[in-house]
Formats: structure tokens, C-alpha cells, sequence
């Protein structure tokens, strides 16, 4: 089985002297907690071959771990943040959780000419994600951008995204006797679930060039993990079963209750094109 990841810390920013930054890329505030993506199952491979006997096989593929998840994150603006850069927000808060590893697919094969044929085969589940953590972000101060694509505040929760579980294929095969095959796919884990994200003005908020946003606060789940295919063949001069599964997907994660606070005093101002 793949390893369980680590959780993010908490992190805690309170800002009072002032930021300016003049590059692109270049953040003025940005403060995370992510949480670690779990390992991914390893694969197996089987085979059994006999003349005269019975021949039987039988693989798992290994599942996914675990993921970290994110805690909470927390900024308070009491000076000044300034960019001037492309792609320069003014402060960014995120909890991210991490995806779930995948499973493993499995493959296995059983031969005889003589005997009666076995094959049992299932592929890894999916690891389970991680979950966003609660962001809260309060200024009191001014905020301004004056790059395109910069927002002023982006404040998220997001859950991360399910592991895949692992396809599996199976084959029987037999001259004289029976032939007996059965593959199952591996499931799909669910995605996590966001928290809540809280914005809380006061003071300015201003971006001056397009798609620069002046506060988007978002809490989103992820999405459930893909379930994996299965596929088979039995073959026979006598009976042949062949029965083929594919694994179930995972269910996608639910996000939280997203506030955002304009106080009294407090203002919001978007200048460019697609800036909201």
C-alpha cells in the first residue's frame, strides 16, 4: 500500500509594515497550508502454468494512501500591500488538502492443458483525500494591484482530490478442463471536503488592470477518484466463466460556507476589464 501523507500546519500572518512588491509573480502575502498526497499502491503480476494439474492465480494491486490534510490559515492586514507585477496578488490565504494516491492495477494469468484453470485478479483502491481547512482573512488596511491577472485578496479552502482505483485484467486458459476467471476494478476514493473561508474588509481594496478580481473567496470539495477498469478472458474445450467488475468511482467532497464582510469605512474597487 502506498504511505499516508502529512497535514499541513497552521499558519498565522498578522502584517503591520507594509509590503510592495514591483515583479511578476511576485505575492505580496502568501500563506499556506497544504497537506501532503498520499502514495500510490504498487502493482501486481501473476501467473500459473501446469501440464497435468490445476493451475491457480491471484494479484491485488496495492492501495493508494492516505492524504495530509490542510489546517487552518489565518492573515490579518494592519499595513499596507502593494504589487505592481503581472500575476502579483495582493495577499493569497489557502488550506489545500491533498489528493488520495492511487491503487495499483493487478494482472494475472493461469495456463494448463490438462487441469481445471483459476483466475482471481482485483486492482488497488483509490487512497482517501485530504480536507481543506478553515481561512480567515481580515484587512484593515489598503490593498492595490496594478498588474493584470492580480488579484487583491484570494482567500480558498479546497479539498483535495480522490485516488484512482487500479484497473485490473485476468485471463484462464485450459486445453481439457475448466476455465474460471473473475476481475474487479478498484474503487474510486471520495474527494474532501472544503471548510469554511471568511474575508473580512475595512479598509481598501483596489485592482487596476483586467481580470484582476478584488476578493474571491472560495470553498470547494474535490472531485472523486476515477474507478478502475476490468477487463478479461477465459478460454476452454470445456467450460469457460468469465465474470469482469469495474470498480465504482469515488464521491466528490462538499464545500463549506464562504462569507466576505465589507464593513463600514471599508471599499472595494475594480478598474480593468473582467475584474470583479
Amino acid at each position: 500500500a502506498g504511505g499516508t501523507a502529512g497535514n499541513g500546519g497552521e499558519v498565522d500572518v498578522i502584517e503591520s509594515a507594509g509590503i510592495a512588491t514591483m515583479g511578476g509573480n511576485a505575492t505580496g502575502i502568501l500563506a499556506q497550508s497544504v497537506g501532503g498526497g498520499g502514495g500510490n499502491g504498487g502493482f501486481s503480476v501473476a501467473g500459473a502454468f501446469s501440464a497435468d494439474n490445476s493451475a491457480t492465480t491471484s494479484a491485488t494491486g496495492g492501495n493508494g494512501g492516505a492524504a495530509g490534510n490542510g489546517v487552518a490559515v489565518n492573515v490579518t492586514v494592519n499595513g499596507f500591500v502593494f504589487t505592481g507585477g503581472l500575476n502579483a496578488n495582493g495577499v493569497t490565504a489557502q488550506s489545500v488538502g491533498g489528493g488520495g494516491g492511487n491503487g495499483g492495477f493487478a494482472a494475472g494469468a493461469g495456463f494448463s492443458s490438462q487441469g481445471d484453470t483459476n483466475s482471481t485478479v482485483g486492482g488497488g483502491t483509490g487512497g482517501t483525500a485530504g480536507t481543506g481547512g478553515v481561512v480567515t482573512l481580515t484587512s484593515t488596511q489598503f490593498i492595490e494591484t496594478t498588474g493584470m491577472n492580480s488579484l487583491g485578496i484570494l482567500a480558498q479552502s479546497v479539498g483535495g482530490g480522490g485516488g484512482n482505483g487500479g484497473f485490473a485484467a485476468s485471463g484462464a486458459f485450459s486445453l481439457d478442463g475448466g476455465a474460471t476467471n473473475s476481475g474487479v476494478g478498484g474503487a474510486g476514493a471520495g474527494g474532501g471536503n472544503a471548510d469554511m473561508v471568511t474575508v473580512t474588509n475595512s479598509g481598501i481594496v483596489e485592482t487596476e488592470a483586467a481580470n484582476a478580481t478584488a476578493i474571491l473567496a472560495q470553498s470547494v470539495g474535490g472531485g472523486g477518484g476515477n474507478g478502475g477498469f476490468s477487463v478479461g478472458l477465459g478460454a476452454s474445450k470445456s467450460d469457460s466463466v468469465s465474470s469482469t467488475v469495474g470498480g465504482s468511482g469515488g464521491s466528490a467532497g462538499v464545500g463549506g460556507d464562504v462569507t466576505v464582510n465589507n464593513l463600514l469605512g471599508g471599499s472595494i474597487l475594480t478598474v480593468g476589464d473582467l475584474s470583479y
